[in-house]
């Protein structure tokens, strides 16, 4: 089998091979383990790893968008890594987002975040200026979002529960 060198001395063998998906599954393992993190979804195949925690406000019954922080936070400390945000401008739709290397490995991990609707059926945004504005709901093509601006999501207003719709936003 050919292998090469990995960042931290070790050899990973070549993408293309049915050991690579193999070795990156004992390697997703063992970081979801020592990041003590349970209850998401793996992906494992020849080019990367891709960790899905189950909606921020879903990874346990009641448990909000605090455990989904904590578990992508966890997976930070142990990639090296920092917990981004990440927004589509020409939709709704917004993600947290954690890279690294386990094992040599590429590593994503994300979590989806619900982004507001208002009432009549339009995304919420913030400006650069935390001004909130409302997207036209049918318009065809959706606006884009303009430069410095982001999605209001469920994360912008702890403990607030809006009285509106939200939409659940999806990794592109």
């Amino acid at each position: 089998m050919n292998t090469h060198p990995t960042p931290s001395g070790g050899l990973f063998p070549m993408v293309g091979s049915p050991s690579v998906t193999a070795t990156a599954m004992r390697a997703a393992a063992d970081l979801l383990e020592r990041a003590g993190v349970s209850g998401v979804s793996v992906t494992c195949d020849d080019a990367r790893i891709s960790i899905q925690v189950s909606g921020l406000g879903r990874l346990a019954a009641g448990a909000g968008p605090a455990a989904g922080i904590a578990a992508l936070s966890a997976l930070a400390t142990v990639l090296g890594s920092r917990v981004l945000r990440r927004d589509t401008p020409a939709r709704p739709c917004c993600w947290l987002e954690v890279n690294g290397t386990a094992a040599g490995v590429p590593v994503i991990a994300y979590a989806e975040v619900k982004v507001s609707i208002h009432g009549q059926g339009g995304a919420l945004a913030m400006g650069p200026d935390g001004e909130l504005a409302c997207t036209i709901p049918a318009a065809d093509p959706p606006p884009l979002l303009p430069p410095g601006w982001r999605w209001a999501t469920e994360l912008d207003h702890p403990g607030f529960a809006p009285r509106h719709e939200t939409v659940e936003a999806r990794q592109p």
